[in-house]
C-alpha cells in the first residue's frame, strides 16, 4: 500500500481505510492461510517533514491444531505503528522520498512477527493416539499407551536422572 502525501497539509490528519492482500506464505513454516484480505484502518500525519503512521490491520488465518490437527481460525488485530524521516536520523530509522511511502513492506514485517508459535484448538487439546492416531479428545481409544515405550522419542528421559552430577541445588555441576 502506498501513501502519497504530496498534497497533504502539515499537520493534518488523513484516514487509512484499506484493503491489503495477504500472502499466504506470511504464515511461514506455519503453514496457514488467510481467510480473507487484510483490512488496514488508522491514520497518518505529515509533520517536520517527517510522516507518522498509526493503523491495526484486522485479519483472520487458519492453521491446523499442533496436537490433533482440527482447523483452528485465529484472530489478528495487528499493530502497524512507524514514522517515516526525510533524513535519517539513525541506522535503524525508516525513510522515504518523493513524498510516498510503500507500507507493503513494514505490513508484511509485523504479519510475520504476530503469527503463533503453537496453535492450539483448545487448551486442554489431548492430541492424538501415538499407536492408533485416534483423536483422544472425542474419547479414549483401546491402545495401552504405557507399552508403547519405542515409539515416543522422548520416552526414554522418564527414566534419566537428570541430576547425577550430585549438586543438591539444581546445578548439574558439583
Amino acid at each position: 500500500m502506498i501513501i502519497d502525501f504530496s498534497q497533504a497539509v502539515e499537520g493534518e490528519f488523513y484516514t487509512i481505510d484499506e484493503a491489503i492482500p495477504l500472502a499466504d506464505t506470511l504464515t511461514g513454516s506455519r503453514e496457514g492461510k488467510f481467510l480473507k484480505n487484510g483490512r488496514l484502518k488508522g491514520w497518518y500525519t505529515y509533520m517536520d517533514g517527517n510522516l507518522a503512521v498509526d493503523c491495526t490491520l484486522e485479519t483472520e488465518a487458519e492453521f491446523s491444531c499442533d496436537r490433533c490437527g482440527k482447523l483452528v481460525t485465529i484472530p489478528f488485530a495487528i499493530q502497524v505503528s512507524e514514522t517515516y524521516f526525510k533524513d535519517k536520523p539513525d541506522e535503524y530509522s525508516l525513510t522515504y522520498s518523493d513524498d510516498e511511502v510503500d507500507l507493503q513492506p513494514v505490513i508484511e514485517d509485523r504479519v510475520i512477527l504476530a503469527m503463533p508459535t503453537q496453535v492450539l484448538c483448545k487448551k486442554s487439546c489431548k492430541g492424538l493416539c501415538p499407536k492408533c492416531g485416534k483423536d483422544l479428545n472425542e474419547g479414549k481409544c483401546n491402545c495401552n499407551i504405557t507399552d508403547v515405550e519405542g515409539e515416543n522419542a522422548f520416552s526414554v528421559l522418564k527414566n534419566m536422572n537428570i541430576n547425577s552430577g550430585g549438586a543438591t541445588n539444581g546445578s548439574t555441576k558439583k
